[in-house]
């Protein structure tokens, strides 16, 4: 297994020191010393080891929505040859893809490689890949880390891109890696188009009106956790977090969930700071050619989990019929 050398990994090409200077407002309100490169993947680091032993109960309503996603985005791939695939997933955690894609590819994965910065998530994710048809390897860091010798026929990111901050840097590493006729894809990052979507912000008003009773439901739920002296799993993490940065010295002063989503959900709308701005798929088509498109869709039509009726069933209408007004995407590309 290897392992980072620093807090800093760096990919290639490096976009600069600029785009981690976003971060600075919310470096100053904790008091750190780091550079801001620094004091991202410190950050990084110790929220997702904190979350490791929740992330699957936190996430449980986009684990389960994974398989209609991927089943699209992996639709090339059904005519390959049993045991064929190399396939590569950058981002692993704690290996909820490896059920997805076995289950979707049956026999066609001949041999897995699993990535994360996280030797926790890592952990998490070696323990699963003992139940998968397919022989695996774990490594602890980040896509540029791997040789130049190596070549993979799929790589996948599942809820990944919207913490890479250098993701032209990334996008460039992926379409080296990739063999020919390989495949790249990715879901669970926001659309940059959204943040000026009037359908969508109409959808969004609806939905929050008619699911105001889960505001009420939800801050009960706070008080009567308080009360029972039994913690949200998003106070564990966020107390764990912080406990792991002020020993470490990385911070002087904590920091609030919603700043620790912030810098390790680098991209996406409406955080403190607001430099999240999505993801757009024209920079995806830059930072990725000479990949072509395959597959793009967009889903997450109301934004608030689709939990009561009728907004479950219409969110699966929508993306049934490939509605383009979602707050979130998938996509694929092929090497030619």
């Amino acid at each position: 297994m290897n392992s980072l050398n620093s807090t800093q990994p760096a990919l290639l090409p490096r976009q600069g020191e600029w785009v981690f200077e976003k971060l600075r407002p919310i470096m100053d309100a904790c008091g750190t010393a780091l550079a801001p490169r620094d004091f991202h993947w410190a950050v990084n680091l110790s929220f997702h080891s904190a979350e490791a032993e929740h992330y699957e109960r936190e996430h449980s309503a986009m684990i389960g929505a994974l398989p209609e996603k991927w089943e699209r985005l992996l639709a090339p791939l059904q005519t390959s040859h049993a045991g064929s695939i190399r396939w590569l997933d950058v981002g692993c955690g704690p290996g909820v893809m490896g059920r997805v894609v076995t289950e979707i590819l049956a026999g066609k994965i001949g041999c897995a490689t699993f990535l994360d910065p996280n030797a926790e998530m890592l952990r998490l994710c070696e323990a699963k890949a003992k139940l998968w048809p397919f022989p695996s390897r774990f490594i602890q860091g980040i896509i540029s880390d791997l040789g130049p010798g190596e070549e993979f026929d799929l790589i996948t990111c599942n809820s990944v891109l919207h913490h890479v901050v250098e993701l032209e840097g990334f996008c460039r590493v992926a379409e080296a890696l990739l063999a020919a006729r390989g495949h790249f894809a990715h879901c669970y990052d926001p659309r940059r188009e959204a943040l000026e979507d009037r359908v969508l912000y109409r959808r969004r008003r609806v939905a929050r009106f008619a699911h105001s009773w889960r505001d009420v439901r939800h801050r009960m739920g706070e008080m009567y956790r308080q009360a029972a002296h039994s913690p949200s799993p998003s106070s564990l993490i966020e107390a764990e977090t912080n406990r792991q940065l002020l020993a470490s010295g990385a911070i002087r002063i904590a920091l609030d969930i919603r700043e620790i989503w912030a810098v390790t959900d680098f991209h996406v709308h409406d955080q403190p700071g607001n430099f999240g701005k999505g993801i757009s798929e024209s920079e995806l088509r830059s930072y990725l050619a000479p990949l072509r498109r395959q597959e793009y869709f967009s889903y997450s039509f109301f934004d608030l989990g689709n939990a009561i009726p009728p907004f479950r069933q219409i969110e699966q209408f929508l993306f049934k019929r490939r509605d383009p007004h979602g707050l979130l995407f998938g996509a694929s590309w092929a090497k030619p």
